[in-house]
């Protein structure tokens, strides 16, 4: 079989079209140990395995370029497990990340270039491109619970975030928030904890219902916001979710809900 030898301008001038495989996967929720507690018991954490491997196959004319690939997701939240970031497989097994069929590339005194220079150049006209497209419409989804959608209506469609499930969309409107704050200088409103607040959102879709949604908040290194929320039929479900607390108590009253017991 006649190899063609092809210089790096004559290989970045070429166009080429793309497949891509899926070969192997694990996209699945699992406890991982974070430590021990005060009494000297396991701590578990919920986290997420979420990654997705294979191959691309690249092709101009009869000139072929194959190369594995990676697509890794987040392991904290179920979100952030959808969140995937694609990139060309490294190759563990030999110096060379990709595979050359029908040609080499070689320098402009015609001997073939280094491994390590094949890399590189390999990369730089491979990074963003087609394949990725395709990897992407194969990659694992995360599901949205729609709620009262009606994109035609004059109401806003909001989608809100909620760790370890589908995220809400739904039409509607926004009709209370309440915060902390960190910062322990502001009267009245301080969280207690440094660096940390919580923010309480209330929505109210077009057919009626409620959407509940607690945020707690985090400036520190190494920690993560997180994200509750609830879809509730009553007002009653409401206090329910957000309960009684000094900062729930604003959100009910910038929201016109009731949170008194009456008594004869």
């Amino acid at each position: 079989m006649n190899v063609l030898a092809i210089s790096e301008d004559e290989f970045n001038d070429l166009t080429f079209t793309y497949s891509v495989e899926t070969i192997n996967e694990e996209f699945q929720e699992h406890e991982r140990q974070t430590g021990y507690n005060q009494d000297g018991d396991d701590e578990f954490e919920t986290c997420f395995e979420s990654w997705v491997g294979g191959s691309c196959t690249a092709k101009s004319g009869e000139l072929t370029v194959e190369f594995g690939w990676m697509a890794n997701g987040g392991d904290e939240t179920y979100q952030a497990a959808h969140d995937f970031e694609i990139t060309i497989e490294r190759d563990d097994c030999s110096s060379c990340d990709f595979t050359l069929i029908g040609f080499k590339l070689v320098d402009e005194d015609g001997d073939e270039l280094a491994d390590w220079v094949i890399n590189e150049l390999l990369r730089e006209k491979f990074n963003g491109c087609e394949w990725e497209c395709l990897v992407e419409a194969e990659l694992p989804k995360a599901e949205i619970t729609c709620i009262d959608i009606d994109e035609d209506s004059d109401m806003k469609t909001y989608e809100i975030h909620i760790d370890d499930e589908p995220n809400i969309r739904f039409t509607g409107e926004h009709i209370a928030s309440a915060s902390s704050s960190d910062n322990q200088a502001v009267s009245g409103s301080y969280s207690g904890d440094v660096g940390r607040w919580t923010e309480l959102k209330l929505y109210k879709t077009k057919g009626g219902k409620y959407i509940c949604q607690q945020i707690g908040r985090t400036r520190w290194q190494g920690e993560h916001d997180r994200f509750s929320g609830k879809v509730c039929e009553t007002v009653d479900e409401v206090i329910k979710f957000f309960g009684h607390r000094w900062l729930a108590k604003e959100l009910y009253e910038y929201a016109g809900i009731s949170d008194a017991v009456e008594v004869d």
